[in-house]
């Protein structure tokens, strides 16, 4: 037996010495981070997350504790990180004992990725439940916590928790933090504490949980047994006194909170199958608070009074609230919305109800909004369950308005007069309002006056005297006019308005009255009158209203008679330059619906007729188009791709509208050029206007165009018609548009022409014009055209004249031709130029407009010749004159008129053709022999030799 014992003692030294040595190897091994991978690679497979442990330490004395420092777990559904953790080991007999203690510990909870339900590792999905738990003494302590959720942030969090025997016994839990929840974004206090809280999987009980939060106190005792699923719990929720309730940390909008506030509930749950049922009841008593509110415009600082008293219950899932009786002052408190509300302390502003419900409906014996000396009454009930059927009356007593100017700003510095009531019932589910049916019995705003002062620096300024008188009944049914008769009128004359870039001045007419009256869906505006001083308008017909399957329709008639343009000059400044002075005046129809695409698609037809008076009118010019650099592509324009000129867009709109056109405009101002009395009569019709256009006075003449089309939708419009034009100064037009050509003749010129061209900005204008017609100019001075020249040339040409050189002059006189222009080329198909010395030029051929090289060819006339016999009788017409053949070739400013070049054996054979003649007819007579001595000396004569 000793041997024994002696062999037992020396097994129990090895085995301790095997213990101590295997502590000190795991101490050494832990603490010099032999083992820190193994912890971490153990820690991911276990969280399915990223995992970055600190440093560890284990301290091999007693109580056993591992220590973590900073470290971070990232998983795709939370983030915890610490600054510190240790957990302590106090007992190693059942029941084991483990405190753990963290520091800086901060949770964030992710949303859920997309797609995804399940977090849990996929060697986790599985969980095994165990009939037996390992008896465990647990205490666990946080500080300085913090925790992040989707809707609230959790701050200095300060936190223990200690059960003797894990989800066996009581347990006792203290809690302290601070709460901002994302809807307040205030920082508001929260406290738990229990010391007899019982968790168990099959059990949650406690008879004394304390719930502190924004100062308010709740305890909760009952319990749930889970298994089971039967609940009875009881809540008091109180501040009996309010004023030593703690203030948040954080600034609040209500302040210095007096009174007690009271709420009772018990809740209560039977069984699986069986609903929840909860009952209770709040009363707040001499409730009061100071109010410090300031958001956007709105400023409300001063005292707020609040009562209430209501017993509300939850049955098979429907809320009820079986009483309720609440009111809510702002009497002493002041109330500002910018510069167009104030209320001053002492003035009522008040909300009073008082109601009654079951599960089926909640019906308001009263509802009463005071505001100064209005007072708004509302009664009725709705339906709790959808649909949320519900019938209300609503009415504002008749109240006198006088004094109304001590509350809005703008209406501060006059007397307001008039009268205010309306009677109006709705009938529908609340939850689809805008489909219920609102009927207003009354509407009336009844002899107002007032005088408005009010300035809203770069906005809107209203001032001087506003009057008026409205009245009306309507009812809506889904969103629809059902009813409406309204009449009214206002009278703003002594108003001054700025409003954006629009000015009235006081004592400028502006007045409006209105009367309309529906047929069922169908609005009738019987009239609609505008008078101001920029003219009348007048408005009547009908208008469908839209539904969800139908747009807006129109059947309506305005007209303006007239709208002084230069009034509207005045009226807007920033405009000035783009409205020309004048009137318009005229009628428009409308037909049709409107879209929620561009107007000139509109499925509208657009009618009517407009007269235009504008005294002077100057055309304000384009900039020049900028010049591509050298080198840069893209830039130029293709001539075959012109971009759009199109007068109008293209649409249903533009291509069905049809309107008749009278303008007038006494004078005419572009650049150098001056028009007087421009007239536009035509209709546009089908995307064309046609019509006429004459000028009474232009270069000192006038013009007349008559069967004009303008195509007003096409890209690149061709415009074509006929003119006719008298008595233009030819100097003026020809310089006007070309000026480097205004030396080319002088005088008068009229003619017609028919032709087609697209605009002057097109680049394919000069190649696409075409024009056809007959010019005469009379009187005329063709300063290319010399006679002098071509009598010059002649002797030149023809040297057996023996006459001296004659003066040089242009041609003056008349001009008449015809003329076919196309392709830039313009066919001359008769030139006959008088010269008021009797001499003509007759020509024919072809002028390119691109440089004004001619190519033509005819006669000269010449009349009173020094030349006689047979040379002026062989080469003259009827009148005497000798017919001389021309040319001219070349730039036409600058060449003179050529001969042909066989003009001398042209001219000398019909002169030997005249002598041949002369002296058949004295052979005949006088015998041959003396004759031939008279021959040759006649052609030494006629030929020098």
């Amino acid at each position: 037996m000793r041997n024994l014992r002696s062999a037992v003692k020396k097994v129990v030294k090895v085995l301790l010495l095997l213990v101590i040595v295997l502590l000190v190897a795991a101490v050494v091994a832990v603490n010099l981070g032999l083992m820190h991978s193994y912890i971490e690679d153990q820690a991911r497979t276990a969280t399915g997350a990223k995992v970055s442990l600190g440093g560890t330490t284990f301290l091999p004395i007693w109580p056993l504790r591992l220590s973590l420092g900073a470290s971070h777990i990232d998983h795709e559904s939370y983030d915890v990180r610490w600054q510190s953790l240790s957990i302590s080991v106090t007992r190693v007999l059942p029941p084991f004992a483990i405190v753990l203690i963290a520091d800086g510990l901060r949770f964030e909870l992710k949303p859920p990725p997309t797609g995804k339900t399940s977090t849990v590792p996929p060697n986790k999905q599985k969980s095994e439940t165990s009939t037996t738990m390992t008896p465990l003494d647990l205490t666990v302590q946080i500080h300085d916590g913090e925790i992040i959720l989707p809707q609230a942030r959790v701050s200095g969090l300060e936190a223990s928790f200690a059960q003797k025997v894990l989800l066996q016994s009581p347990a006792e839990i203290h809690l302290e933090a601070m709460v901002e929840p994302d809807l307040l974004a205030l920082k508001l206090p929260l406290t738990i504490e229990s010391k007899n809280l019982t968790l168990t999987p099959a059990k949650v009980q406690t008879p004394d949980l304390r719930v502190g939060y924004a100062g308010l106190t709740l305890q909760l005792s009952g319990e749930s047994n889970v298994a089971e699923a039967r609940h009875h719990w009881k809540v008091l929720l109180s501040a009996p006194d309010l004023a030593k309730v703690a203030q948040p940390q954080v600034k609040s909008p209500l302040s210095h909170w007096t009174g007690a506030i009271e709420m009772h509930l018990e809740a209560n749950k039977d069984g699986a199958t069986e609903p929840w049922l909860a009952q209770g009841q709040v009363a707040a008593t001499k409730v009061g608070a100071q109010v410090d509110f300031e958001h956007g415009l709105l400023k409300v600082h001063g005292p707020l009074t609040l009562s209430l008293q209501t017993k509300f219950a939850y049955d098979h899932e429907v809320p009820m609230v079986e009483t309720l009786q609440a009111s809510l002052g702002l009497r002493e408190a002041t109330v500002s919305y910018q510069d167009l509300l104030t209320k001053a302390s002492g003035v009522d502003l008040g909300l009073q109800v008082i109601g009654h419900g079951d599960k089926d409906k909640f019906a308001i014996e009263n509802l009463d909004l005071a505001f100064w000396n209005l007072r708004a009454k509302m009664s009725g009930a709705t339906k709790l369950r959808s649909p949320y059927n519900a019938q209300f009356e609503m009415s504002v007593a008749p109240v006198v308005l006088a004094g109304l100017e001590k509350l809005i700003l703008p209406l501060a510095k006059s007397p307001v007069q008039g009268e205010l009531a309306l009677l109006a019932h709705f009938n529908g589910d609340l939850m689809q309002a805008t489909k219920g049916q609102l009927r207003v019995d009354a509407f009336k705003l009844k002899n107002f006056s007032a005088q408005v002062d009010y300035h809203k620096p770069g906005g809107v300024m209203m001032r001087g005297p506003v009057a008026g008188t409205v009245e009306g009944q309507a009812e809506l049914g889904n969103g629809e006019f059902k009813r409406i008769e309204a009449h009214g009128a206002l009278e703003l004359k002594s108003l001054a308005i700025v409003a954006g870039p629009l000015h009235k001045e006081s004592n400028k007419n502006l007045s409006v009255g209105f009367q309309v009256r529906n047929k069922g869906a169908v609005v009738g505006v019987e009239r609609l009158s505008v008078e101001s001083y920029m003219g009348k308008l007048g408005l009547s017909g009908t208008i469908d209203q839209a539904t969800a399957k139908t747009p807006m329709k129109f059947n309506i008639k305005v007209d303006f008679q007239p709208l002084h343009l230069t009034e509207l000059r005045m009226a807007l400044p920033e405009y000035r330059d783009k409205i020309p002075n004048g009137t318009l005046s005229g009628s428009i129809g409308l037909h049709g619906q409107m879209s929620d695409k561009e107007w000139f698609t509109w499925p509208m037809d657009l009618d009517g007729q407009l007269q235009a008076h504008i005294p002077d009118y100057t055309v304000v010019e384009s900039p020049p188009p900028q010049k591509a650099k050298p080198g840069v592509t893209g830039g130029g324009t293709d001539v075959n791709k012109a971009a759009s000129s199109a007068f109008l867009p293209s649409g249903y709109l533009t291509q069905h509208l049809h309107m008749k056109t009278a303008v007038t405009i006494d004078v005419v101002h572009k650049t150098l050029l001056v028009i007087k009395g421009l007239q536009v009569d035509g209709q546009i019709q089908e995307g064309h206007f046609r019509g006429g256009v004459s000028l009474r006075e232009i270069f000192s003449g006038g013009v007349q165009m008559s069967s004009l089309d303008v195509p007003l939708l096409d890209p690149r419009p061709a415009l074509q018609g006929l003119v006719k034009w008298r008595d233009l100064v030819i100097q003026d037009a020809i310089g006007f548009a070309k000026p480097e050509y205004k030396d080319f003749a002088t005088g008068r010129m009229a003619g017609s022409t028919e032709f087609k061209t697209y605009m002057p900005g097109d680049p394919s204008f000069m190649q696409f014009l075409k024009a056809k017609g007959d010019i005469s100019m009379e009187p005329v001075t063709l300063n290319s055209v010399k006679v002098g020249q071509i009598i010059n040339d002649l002797v030149q040409k023809v040297p057996m004249l023996k006459i001296a050189p004659v003066k040089v002059e242009p041609l003056q006189g008349t001009v008449k031709t015809r003329f076919d222009l196309h392709d830039q080329v313009m066919q001359i198909e008769a030139f006959n130029a008088h010269d008021r010395s009797g001499s003509e030029l007759q020509l024919q051929g072809k002028v390119a407009l691109t440089n004004m090289q001619g190519d033509l060819n005819g006669s000269f006339l010449w009349a009173q010749p020094t030349v006689k016999g047979c040379l002026l009788e062989g080469n003259a017409d009827a009148q005497g004159r000798v017919i001389i053949p021309v040319v001219i070739k070349g730039d036409l400013m600058h060449s003179g008129m050529g001969m042909l070049g066989d003009s001398a054996s042209q001219l000398g054979g019909k002169a030997l053709e005249c002598e041949k003649k002369k002296l058949v007819e004295r052979v005949q007579k006088e015998g041959t022999k003396k004759l031939e001595e008279e021959v040759k000396k006649g052609l030494k004569g006629l030929f020098g030799n």
